[in-house]
């Protein structure tokens, strides 16, 4: 009897967790957010409609792009860490979420606490560039220049305390040379003067870049990395084994108290997009390079790291918002 009775109790329990696993297996049950952390039209944006539209095909739920741009990619992040903590509220964005709590010294959200990494999308290619008529016509050449000519060089940058302006100084301190930052509101002023020669050098992501290289009005000198980007590798790489630098990126984060299936699930979906040849080759002409492959556990390591990379730059070269 007591046998009997104990088979009918694990029977029955087992009846009653069915739903429970069910509703854990069940992500996503509703349509799914992607809160994009820049204005429409940009590269970002483009991004995130291209990747939503695969994603709503992968996971069978409507997937919504909304813009929230704003303090340094602050609004959209402050939106999803109080969205509902369910996975279903995405936010993309670039390494700029790691940088700007500690240029401004005050944040609405602790990113490292807020917000949980959830996938990454892609490496943004950032190319050097020059006029096309500059003297200097290679990259050791310049920095041999600049070595001999210190502060005769300028340096253009879209933010004060940007990714690039970053990485611009990371790569004064790789070779021990001295540029003169000059910050502009945005991309386009900044190549407008580059391309004229008012100013000599600036980082800009090869996604705006490009057309003015293919059409003759800028030289890329390197790219920032350690070695060649695949799609172009006649360009040099700006840095070499072993010194540091920061790459740019886009990656998917959700609200920190998200369920770890739900994480695991959209993670799982990006990995596959990514690797699609066709998606590739699409990205490969954003001057995207899809990644994918990480999981959240070392997209959240990497995070903290980055944290501390961009934090210590900012204090030791006293670098402050506009």
């Amino acid at each position: 009897m007591p046998i009997r009775f104990n088979r009918r109790l694990f029977a029955l329990l087992a009846l009653c967790s069915l739903p429970l696993a069910a509703a854990a297996q069940a992500f996503p049950t509703k349509p799914l957010r992607i809160v994009v952390a820049y204005p429409p039209g940009g590269g970002a944006d483009i991004l995130a409609r291209d990747f939503g539209q695969k994603l709503q095909d992968k996971l069978k739920q409507p997937v919504i792009v909304e813009n929230k741009p704003g303090a340094g990619t602050l609004l959209a992040a402050a939106q999803v860490a109080s969205a509902p903590a369910d996975g279903h509220t995405l936010l993309l964005v670039t390494n700029t979420l790691l940088i700007s709590p500690q240029l401004q010294g005050s944040s609405p959200v602790n990113v490292l606490k807020e917000l949980k990494p959830v996938a990454s999308l892609t490496e943004i290619v950032f190319v050097l560039v020059t006029p096309a008529d500059l003297p200097q016509k290679t990259l050791p050449e310049l920095i041999s220049y600049m070595k001999a000519n210190p502060g005769k060089v300028n340096y253009a940058t879209p933010s004060q305390g940007g990714i690039t302006h970053l990485i611009g100084t990371q790569f004064q301190e790789a070779y021990g040379v001295k540029m003169v930052t000059v910050p502009y509101k945005g991309t386009a002023p900044a190549l407008v003067d580059v391309m004229s020669g008012r100013v000599q050098t600036m980082l800009d992501a090869m996604t705006t870049s490009l057309p003015h290289l293919e059409a003759g009005k800028l030289r890329a000198l390197g790219v920032a990395d350690d070695k060649p980007w695949a799609a172009m590798p006649e360009i040099p790489p700006m840095f070499t084994k072993g010194q540091q630098f920061g790459r740019g990126w886009y990656h998917l984060f959700t609200a920190a108290g998200a369920p770890d299936a739900a994480v695991a699930a959209v993670n799982a979906a990006t990995a596959e997009i990514m690797a699609e040849p066709a998606f590739s080759a699409k990205l490969a002409a954003l001057a995207l390079v899809p990644t994918g492959q990480d999981s959240p556990a070392k997209l959240k390591a990497d995070m903290a790291a980055e944290y501390r990379l961009w934090g210590d730059l900012i204090k030791e070269k006293g670098i402050k918002a506009e």
